[in-house]
Order: C-alpha cells, then structure tokens, then sequence
C-alpha cells in the first residue's frame, strides 16, 4: 500500500470512498449485533473464533453462493471450503497450491 505522500488525489478519494463504504456498512449492520450472544463477541474480540470461517460455514449451511444465491447444500458446501477472504476479495484456492 502506498503511504499517504505516495498517493494521488484520486488515491486518497478512493480510499476515503472505501473509509465511507465501511463507515455506512458498520452503521448498517450495528443492529443486528445487539441479539449476538455476548460470548461469541468476545470471543471474537479475543481472536478465539475466527468470524469468516464462522460465517463461511452459515452460507454453507444455508445452501447459498458468494452472492447469497441459492445453489444447494452440496455445491454450497464444495464451494465455501474453496473460498477464503484475502483481505479485501473473496478468493478461490486453487488446488495443490496453498
């Protein structure tokens, strides 16, 4: 990542963009929270439960794709063990590599 000197005007746009996007996001999702058992959030805040892997599994279980689009419990299964976040995108393992 570039340093704050490094970026162009159109860098530091895109990234406030990106800082507004996640601003709005954690807005829109703090209510939902509130019926989050309290141990599954510290847990989480103390790194003992790993919420993408946790949230992997529920769209798995749910039987949906990267997109919440219904594809079947087995191919949904197939596909979330595939996928892992790299930060910023959703990635498919590619198999023999790590």
């Amino acid at each position: 990542m570039k340093s704050h000197d490094e970026m162009t005007p159109a860098d530091r746009g895109a990234l406030a963009a990106r800082k507004d996007n996640a601003n709005d996001a954690k807005e829109e999702w703090r209510g939902e929270l509130q019926t989050v058992d309290t141990g599954l959030i510290l847990d989480a805040i103390k790194g003992e439960v790993d919420l993408i892997d946790l949230m992997k599994d529920e769209m798995a279980s749910r039987g949906l794709d990267a997109n919440g689009l219904w594809i079947g419990f087995d191919a949904a299964e197939k596909l979330w063990k595939t996928l892992y976040w790299d930060g910023r995108n959703l990635i498919a393992k590619i198999e023999g590599k790590e």
